[in-house]
């Protein structure tokens, strides 16, 4: 484990999760239709889940 990590008290953790679910089904047609490598997509969720966690 890295540490501990907090959402942002502005974002709602339920809504984030949602999109994060669509985002990595997006992903994944896009892979599936070579748009995306299983390494970028990876690349662009970790991305997204750096902004959203803050180091405590």
């Amino acid at each position: 484990m890295r540490g501990s990590c907090r959402i942002p008290a502005h974002l709602d953790p339920r809504l984030e999760a949602d999109a994060l679910v669509t985002m990595a089904s997006g992903l994944l047609n896009g892979i599936l239709v070579d748009v995306y490598t299983a390494q970028s997509a990876t690349e662009l969720v970790d991305y997204r889940l750096n902004q959203l966690f803050t180091d405590i």
